[in-house]
């Protein structure tokens, strides 16, 4: 099997368990939980320093940057591709109620935060119309969220990752 799909298939498919797996348990922290995306992110930079430094010894020790972007990219890209399809499914077929019990969720927490730092009212009312009015689990955001994520972030995570695990080859004294 290819690296770039060996590696962005294991990738998707642990983001895809975490995913299904807090859904499962408990499904206002997808809407509340930074810490949530905080282990997603460092899973990702895991699997893909495991990945390119792999590749690299593949490649006897030998890996240019070009290389190293390219496979951690399309890696993320992957990744990426199958999150956003088990989302379009879980949001849309398995369960189409949960966006809508999410968007409350994200309103309750909104305001709640809002009133907490002593925000007016007129605020608080703004803040959550802009969020009643938006639907961050329409198919249409999900795509632009993997547009923005795996494909914009993903060649600068890829830019970074690349930068570490690219070697070249040593000088040859004569």
């Amino acid at each position: 099997m290819n690296h770039d799909l060996k590696y962005g298939l294991i990738l998707g498919i642990i983001s895809v368990v975490i995913s299904a797996s807090i859904i499962t348990i408990d499904y206002t922290l997808v809407a509340s939980a930074w810490w949530v995306g905080l282990i997603s992110f460092i899973i990702t930079i895991t699997v893909l320093l495991i990945a390119g430094f792999q590749l690299r010894k593949n490649q006897e020790g030998i890996l240019p940057f070009k290389e190293a972007f390219l496979s951690t990219w399309l890696i993320v890209v992957i990744a990426g591709a199958i999150s956003t399809a088990y989302s379009m499914l879980q949001y849309n077929v398995l369960t189409p109620e949960l966006p809508a019990q999410l968007q409350e969720t994200m309103v309750n927490q909104t305001a709640s935060m809002l009133q907490g730092i002593g925000a007016d009212d007129e605020t608080i009312d703004q803040a959550i119309a802009d969020l009643e009015e938006e639907n961050p689990f329409s198919v249409n955001n999900l795509l632009m969220s993997f547009l923005y994520t795996s494909i914009l972030g993903g060649a600068v995570l890829a830019a970074i990752i690349g930068l570490i695990i690219k070697k070249k080859p040593a000088p040859e004294f004569r």
